[in-house]
């Protein structure tokens, strides 16, 4: 959108921590809060994140051809729809919602950031 100025990860983590937490647990813990941040980023930009978990994905619908960015923004986006629909269900182990977030407010204070997933 012209004249609109693109959000950075920390604002998106700031303004969404909820969301961005909610990610967190949809993937089970393998993206950490600035990587849920970049792949939510993404979504609100149209633009595909292409990381492993998503390309796998893609990759498991057609095995006959490599993942193209339009593949890899329909399952940011279904993975989005899926983590907010079943929000009510990120309790327990890899997926508690309160560590999510307590990680991400975390993050947004600069304490620190899990480098290589969320539950390690």
């Amino acid at each position: 959108m012209k004249g609109r100025k693109e959000m950075t990860r920390d604002e998106v983590m700031a303004r969404w921590p909820r969301i961005v937490a909610h990610m967190i647990c949809k993937s089970l813990g393998y993206f950490t809060p600035k990587a849920a941040a970049n792949a939510l980023l993404c979504y609100t930009c149209g633009k595909p994140f292409w990381c492993e978990w998503y390309h796998h994905i893609a990759q498991m619908r057609d095995k006959s051809r490599y993942p193209t960015d339009e593949d890899l923004i329909q399952v940011g986006k279904e993975g989005l729809e899926a983590a907010i629909k079943w929000r009510h269900t990120h309790k327990g182990f890899m997926a508690d919602y309160l560590t999510a977030l307590a990680l991400v407010r975390r993050s947004v204070a600069k304490e620190g950031d899990p480098l290589l997933a969320s539950w390690f």
